[in-house]
């Protein structure tokens, strides 16, 4: 009989949802704890957690955490759960501010252990994807391009405000997405130029918090180890909505999407117009990576105990982005 393992979900809004269910394992306990009681007893009584923890200081001493905690908390709560001795996996960012990144890099090289989401780069349409390039069997990959774009999220998101406050805007929101499949599919890549469109959405903001200036729109440009270029056209606020990640050969582009765990991906012949459904569309479903995590599979270079280069890597790229215009 396999050891029980204590999870805890640390914070019960709206990013819960992604994970649901999946939690629930026959070897974990399920715990959960939020800032407002009512909130983490509604998360408690809808997906059956197990308790309800009233703070920080009554987790239990061996549990993993879940961070799910608002964007702009990530790193100052990531810190305090690993100096307690806790593993932590994360929704993304790891932390907005490259003092709070550094910081938990310093405890992973001393043995701490962390992983940050996406894990969507885990999906069936990019495992495919990643199979037929790897297969060879379409030629070298000669261009990457990837389009994001959202209606505003008042239209569909209980929270808007979360995605333009501290730690939110669209490189550290979408960004991930697209980098990590792009690294995981075609190897490490290193930035280029970077344009962003900075602005702020007071009226989404609660009136009790400032309404800070972030990325609402992103060009970003990036190239492979063997100088493929690839670019990112990512845009927050438009009238349609639409996602896809596409990898040109000299006459084929496999395209998905990087943000829908459940997406669909398609194999497209340019020169006679054809397209294969390579993988239909399933739903959107979160915690592979979670599971990962908490197997501690060593070959696993994102969510296994020696992620930490991996990790380094990445999050130094994503922070670059969210900051620097080049």
């Amino acid at each position: 009989m396999r050891e029980m393992i204590d999870v805890i979900v640390l914070g019960a809004g709206s990013a819960l949802e992604l994970y649901g269910a999946s939690l629930l394992a026959t070897n974990r306990r399920v715990l959960v704890c939020d800032t407002v009681a009512e909130r983490a007893l509604k998360a408690a009584d809808d997906y059956n957690f197990q308790a309800v923890l009233p703070c920080i200081d009554a987790f239990p001493a061996d549990a993993t955490v879940l961070n799910l905690t608002p964007p702009g908390l990530h790193g100052r709560s990531t810190i305090d759960l690993l100096q307690r001795g806790h593993a932590v996996y994360s929704e993304k960012p790891a932390a907005h501010d490259r003092a709070s990144l550094d910081r938990i890099l310093q405890l992973m090289s001393q043995g701490a252990r962390f992983a940050v989401a996406p894990d969507t780069h885990l999906s069936s349409a990019a495992t495919k994807a990643k199979d037929v390039i790897a297969s060879g069997e379409l030629g070298a990959v000669l261009t990457v391009r990837g389009t994001y774009s959202t209606r505003g999220h008042e239209l569909w998101h209980p929270r808007p405000f979360t995605f333009y406050g501290v730690g939110g805007g669209i490189c550290l929101d979408i960004a991930p997405y697209f980098v990590r499949a792009v690294e995981v599919l075609v190897g490490p890549v290193s930035l280029q130029a970077v344009r962003r469109t900075l602005g702020s959405r007071p009226d989404l903001t609660p009136a009790s918090m400032p309404a800070p200036v972030v990325p609402l729109r992103a060009e970003i440009s990036l190239a492979t180890c063997n100088g493929s270029p690839i670019h990112f056209a990512l845009a927050y606020g438009t009238i349609n909505s639409q996602s896809s990640l596409q990898f040109s050969f000299e006459d084929h582009d496999l395209i998905f999407d990087p943000v829908d765990s459940g997406s669909r991906l398609t194999l497209t012949k340019r020169s006679t117009g054809t397209m294969t459904i390579l993988v239909c569309e399933s739903d959107d479903c979160r915690g592979v990576g979670l599971d990962r995590f908490l197997a501690a599979e060593a070959t696993d270079v994102f969510f296994g105990p020696d992620n930490g280069a991996t990790l380094t890597r990445e999050q130094h790229l994503l922070l670059a982005i969210n900051h620097e215009d080049t």
